[in-house]
């Protein structure tokens, strides 16, 4: 599950801080299943913020408002002013952050991501040597502005894909910056023709064995001795379907045996397949099937459906 909110260490106070100290999020993903990602949402006035380090990869895009912002000289770096306005991005890696002054309104999405994400990504698509992701002030991208906004619709959704959604997301951030903000030297890497047999059959033998469990990327990944981003874009490539599609497409597939086929309650179906609860499953499974879990059990069983109602009906009376 998501720990806590998105934090910055004060170089002044010594000490951890929320990352807006002024403001609470509008929604924030502390509940979310997600694992090394941290998503806020933030509306704000003018602020003020110290001499900072981070400890993950922060990203924050804004939705709307103009911010004009300017950075005090430090870390090496002279002082400087940028203005933010809907679309543009602040991207940061781990390291020291330069204190700030903020004047006018803002909404805005925030993004951590664990740097275990970046050194998947940079692992498989770097050539050699040491890399650095370039710092963005004020800089447009639509790939990374669209990860972003998917993720923070995710959420308002309650999360229904779960946590390797995150997890491929989270990689799929990690990509983008290594390949488009960095400057390490990219290697081209081949991916088309997806995984063979072999370790195709391996790897949905292991998910359906495992569909009451909440399994991740690297454990799919290790199983077949790949990497997480290169698993995740072959198995895309053989399946047509991203690794939490698939598992969730799984899931619904055997709700569906489980809802012809047992008489087991909806909460217990739930729970066995790997859902948080009865509204996540009833979540994905409509939006899958187009009906709800109890409306396609009564269409599949309408004279059992009818007994149990008439059994009701008569012990009532």
């Amino acid at each position: 599950m998501a720990t806590g909110r998105i934090s910055i260490y004060d170089r002044v106070a010594q000490c951890s801080t929320p990352l807006i100290v002024s403001a609470e999020p509008q929604l924030d993903s502390t509940k979310s299943p997600w694992i090394g990602i941290k998503l806020e949402h933030y509306r704000i006035g003018a602020s003020d913020r110290p001499d900072a380090t981070m400890s993950g990869y922060l990203a924050a895009v804004c939705l709307c408002g103009s911010y004009e912002t300017e950075y005090a000289p430090g870390f090496g770096q002279k002082g400087f002013s940028v203005v933010y306005r809907p679309g543009t991005l602040f991207l940061t890696g781990p390291g020291d952050m330069p204190a700030r002054h903020s004047t006018g309104e803002i909404e805005f999405l925030a993004l951590e991501i664990a740097p275990k994400f970046v050194l998947w990504a940079a692992d498989e698509l770097v050539t050699s040597g040491p890399f650095e992701i370039q710092r963005l002030w004020a800089a447009k991208d639509d790939q990374l502005r669209y990860i972003m906004l998917t993720l923070y619709n995710e959420l308002l959704a309650n999360c229904p894909s779960g946590k390797l959604f995150g997890e491929y997301m989270g990689l799929s951030f990690a990509t983008a910056l290594v390949t488009s903000h960095s400057s390490a030297r990219a290697r081209l890497t081949d991916y088309r023709g997806g995984l063979s047999p072999y370790k195709l059959r391996q790897v949905i033998a292991f998910i359906n064995d495992n569909l009451s469990s909440n399994v991740s990327l690297a454990e799919m990944a290790n199983l077949l001795q790949m990497g997480p981003c290169h698993f995740a874009r072959a198995f895309k490539e053989s399946t047509g379907l991203s690794p939490h599609q698939y598992v969730l497409r799984r899931r619904v597939e055997r709700a569906l045996q489980m809802l012809k086929e047992t008489s087991t309650n909806l909460v217990d179906i739930a729970y066995d397949l790997g859902f948080s609860s009865q509204g996540h499953f009833t979540t994905v499974f409509s939006k899958i099937v187009g009906v709800s879990p109890s409306s396609y059990r009564e269409q599949v069983h309408p004279l059992r459906m009818r007994l149990c109602y008439s059994t009701t009906d008569s012990a009532d009376e």
